[in-house]
């Protein structure tokens, strides 16, 4: 796509007064529309990224990405095939960089940095470079967009598969070839290798393509469309299979979409979408006004609210009949399409708010009426940036939804064995086996680890292919050859009665071993018992 050079060039005869402005505004004009939303987003996804505590989920990357890779892949066999893809990626990643919590974060950092930069380069594409610009810089601004790409999980990665997906899906619309075809292909398997549940993502692609195929009159484009849908069907089909296998273990506590009160489940799925409520009335502000006075675009609307729209009631209605993937980080990479046309409506408001005012007339009126709009969503939207990079904050999954009263304290737990243990004390971990406190724990006391005794555990996760250790059947002949000295690691909040095999493990530490000092944390207690 050429870019339109405005009138008024520099004459050759001499300087005219003003022509340095307007020499600095044509280079601007000349830098790529994806650098500034890039290098925004790259500056806030790295801002503060090693200060939350890494949370549950990051703690089961953690454990699964610092084994060996033969160990990794018996892990995706048992569970998590649905994200191995991020797995293998990020794998590969620590063996040069190491296991630090700033270390697995910054790949998430850069995949959302690739993400704004394709999601401005489909806003140009679809509505022109102002609101190219605007839908990037808007993307970069949310913060579910800096809290993900500060994330050691996958979602970073499927938002920006997804978006990359969607241009070169137009790219290939625009002018059809094998190559193009071919590289679309490879965006799509990616999205779906990343997180299955993105595949829905499919639907406003088709749909774009139907609309391709109804302005222009000819089947081709879906030709290609269909063949390279197959082809990433086929590739993705055994990893489809692995991991409906394993869906019943992975997403029994995902609760259905609560249809008979639509307002309160999609106006949620918004505000946790974007990340702030105040946020996301802003941007459904742009977003209607990209839909409803964005003139002279085609099937442009069309297509982006296609990409937001179908994927959200694809996984609504499947979540009614079967399994609930009505997540909505599950349902992120929808959000480039959101941005696009939040952005077309940001570009077309400046266009209609300039008309009258004939100083602000043409491209300076449309930037300075943009840039008010970006400097509003910066705006509502900073206190929720500072809350999303918070110690806590990454236990708060919904935010801003169900406020966080407390966490779990790993990192204390852990430093208060450190500051207390001697070499050879054993550690026994009572906690249940979702909220994986024996994991988070053990990732803050690093090589320490190893020199405490886990004597009830006869075989290790690694060994298991899971993220769960098997304990010896007999507590009271392991505790027979235990260390004097024992922590215990207890969960204290959601977690009541103890069950198999913890029980029967209390009660032999109870018969051999005295309490010595209990120390009170944030829904875990950490306790020294002597023999």
């Amino acid at each position: 796509m050429t870019q339109q050079v405005e009138a008024g060039s520099i004459a050759t005869g001499g300087t005219r007064p003003g022509s340095a402005a307007t020499a600095g505004a044509r280079r601007l004009a000349t830098v790529p529309v994806w650098v500034w939303p890039a290098a925004l987003t790259l500056v806030l996804t790295l801002w503060q990224i090693g200060r939350p505590q890494l949370w549950r989920d990051e703690n089961a990357t953690w454990s699964g990405v610092s084994r060996s890779f033969g160990e990794l892949l018996h892990l995706l066999g048992n569970v998590d095939a649905s994200t191995g893809a991020y797995y293998l990626v990020l794998h590969t990643w620590t063996q040069a960089f190491g296991l630090s919590a700033v270390a697995m974060r910054v790949p998430s950092a850069l995949f959302m940095t690739v993400a704004a930069g394709a999601v401005a380069c489909v806003g140009r594409r679809l509505f022109g470079g102002a609101a190219g610009l605007s839908a990037g810089v808007l993307f970069a601004l949310l913060p579910t967009v800096s809290r993900y790409g500060q994330e050691a999980r996958a979602y970073a990665l499927v938002v920006m598969a997804a978006a990359l997906a969607t241009l070169l899906l137009l790219r290939a619309l625009e002018r059809p070839g094998v190559t193009r075809w071919a590289l679309y292909g490879v965006a799509a398997a990616l999205t779906g290798a990343a997180h299955l549940v993105a595949l829905t993502a499919l639907l406003g692609h088709a749909a774009a393509v139907l609309l391709h195929v109804r302005r222009t009159r000819s089947w081709k484009p879906a030709v290609g469309f269909g063949v390279t849908v197959a082809c990433v069907a086929a590739a993705l089909s055994p990893l489809l299979l692995l991991s409906h296998a394993q869906v019943g273990r992975q997403l029994y506590w995902v609760h259905h979409p609560d249809l008979t009160r639509p307002w309160s489940t999609f106006g949620g799925l918004a505000q946790a979408l974007v990340g702030s409520t105040a946020g996301a009335v802003v941007l459904a502000l742009f977003v209607l006004a990209g839909l409803c006075v964005v003139r002279g675009r085609g099937p442009a609307p069309a297509v982006a609210a296609a990409g937001a729209v179908l994927p959200i009631l694809a996984v609504v209605v499947v979540s009614e009949f079967g399994t609930s993937y009505f997540l909505a980080r599950y349902l992120l990479f929808t959000l480039p399409c959101w941005a696009v046309l939040a952005g077309a409506g940001l570009a077309e408001i400046g266009r209609r708010a300039a008309r009258p005012l004939p100083a602000l007339a043409g491209r300076r009126g449309v930037a300075l009426v943009a840039a008010c709009g970006l400097a509003l969503t910066g705006a509502v939207t900073l206190h929720d940036q500072h809350e999303l990079r918070g110690f806590r904050a990454h236990e708060w999954i919904s935010y801003p939804l169900r406020p966080l009263d407390t966490y779990f304290s790993y990192q204390g737990a852990a430093n208060t064995i450190l500051a207390h243990a001697r070499p050879g004390d054993g550690l026994v971990y009572v906690a249940y086996w979702g909220d994986m406190i024996d994991l988070g724990v053990d990732y803050y006391l690093g090589s320490h680890e190893s020199s405490l005794d886990q004597f009830f555990m006869a075989r290790t996760p690694q060994a298991n292919g899971t993220y769960r250790p098997t304990y010896c059947k007999n507590p009271a002949t392991c505790v027979t050859g235990a260390p004097d000295r024992v922590w215990l690691v207890r969960q204290t909040s959601g977690f009541t009665h103890p069950g198999v095999p913890f029980d029967a493990q209390l009660a032999v530490l109870k018969q051999q071993y005295r309490v010595v000092h209990t120390y009170r944390l944030s829904r875990v207690d950490v306790t020294l018992l002597q023999r």
